[in-house]
């Protein structure tokens, strides 16, 4: 009997090893395109000046998660936007849709989403456009008020956010330029690491810190197992060679690197087109002051091998 049965355990983890090589095989990840700057930018020497200790420990790094993006259902998208005051009939793949609404109050709203990524703003037009700064409430409040709203709409997904705050400016009737909103700006992260691209979700208040406009521009996704990436020094040769994405808007003849990570990069396509959350090689750098206009600088390389 114990012979009977170790043999059914080893055939039965052949047969699972057997299908995860296959399922690993299988999944296609399309290629990533980063877009780059409408010119061509030309570096004549890239010095290297990222702490041997960090490249040390990034050197180590074989393998990380890739995320494969996923669809929310267009029927609980229809239940959100409703609780915003909105209603709209679940839209089939890439029909983007915009909705005019009026709620009790008589204020004008408008609700657009995209089918094909599951992103979608919404707006009090009317909020929006008598915020004076009347009772504008602090940082910190705005920030409390914002992240409650984003809870109960089930869209903070409890992970980490880089959290930016930008004041909004008007003229008031003597001319003077003053804050007249707030707009949040969360940005999701992974293990600590801003998402580059767009990933974002934005929350702006106005008066009393009434809620005006919130825009989810990024999409879900799920662990979709590990893939092997670039060496952090192929990555660096990469961009040395000019084979990175720069957000650089000249060329500049001296530029230098001054710390590494690496994170994942979203961007604004569809999932049918690019279907994946991957990772990148990110090189924060600074050129010399009075070499440009822009003192800091990102080189972005895709990682996956």
């Amino acid at each position: 009997m114990k012979r009977k049965i170790t043999i059914y355990v080893i055939a039965g983890s052949i047969i699972l090893v057997g299908f995860l090589i296959w399922n690993t095989r299988s999944t296609t990840v399309p290629k990533l395109d980063i877009p780059k700057t409408g010119i061509q930018i030309n570096i004549t020497h890239l010095e290297i000046k990222i702490p041997s200790q960090k490249m040390k420990k990034l050197r180590q790094i074989e393998t990380v998660p890739i995320y494969k993006y996923v669809l929310p259902d267009r029927n609980q998208l229809a239940t959100l936007a409703k609780s915003l005051g909105c209603n709209i009939s679940p839209a089939s793949y890439g029909e983007t849709q915009s909705v005019k609404s009026t709620n009790e109050k008589g204020e004008t709203l408008y609700f657009t989403y995209e089918p094909a990524n599951g992103c979608w703003n919404w707006l009090n037009q009317t909020l929006q456009e008598n915020a004076t700064g009347e009772n504008l409430p602090s940082d910190q409040t705005c920030q409390e008020l914002a992240t409650k709203k984003l809870k109960t709409l089930g869209i903070y997904q409890g992970q980490s956010y880089t959290l930016h705050i930008e004041p909004e400016t008007g003229i008031n009737e003597q001319g003077e330029v003053m804050t007249v909103a707030k707009t949040l700006f969360f940005y999701p992260e992974i293990d600590g690491q801003t998402i580059e691209g767009v990933s974002r979700m934005i929350v702006s208040l106005g008066n009393n810190g009434e809620i005006y406009e919130i825009s989810k521009y990024c999409k879900d996704f799920v662990k979709a197992g590990d893939r092997e990436v670039i060496n952090v020094d192929i990555a660096l040769e990469k961009a040395k060679c000019g084979d990175a994405s720069f957000t650089l808007d000249e060329s500049v003849e001296h530029a230098r690197l001054t710390d590494a990570a690496l994170t994942y990069w979203e961007d604004s396509s569809d999932i049918h087109t690019q279907s994946y959350l991957q990772p990148v090689w990110v090189f924060q750098g600074e050129i010399p002051a009075g070499s440009a206009e822009n003192a800091q600088f990102e080189g972005i390389v895709p990682a996956l091998k």
